[in-house]
């Protein structure tokens, strides 16, 4: 999952995003999907919209 986090931070930084919005139902997980905590744990300079 490190992986997939720092993509998302590279892409971030790369192409000056804002503001991300992300799908977190998973079928598997009651609370949310299992990269939108990692995200929300890494990007806390960056607005999120979790769905």
């Amino acid at each position: 999952m490190g992986h997939h986090v720092a993509e998302c931070k590279r892409l971030v930084t790369e192409h000056e995003i804002d503001l991300i919005v992300m799908n977190t139902k998973d079928e598997d997980q009651l609370a949310m999907h299992g990269l939108a905590y990692p995200l929300a744990v890494e990007l806390r300079d960056l607005p999120l919209v979790l769905l």
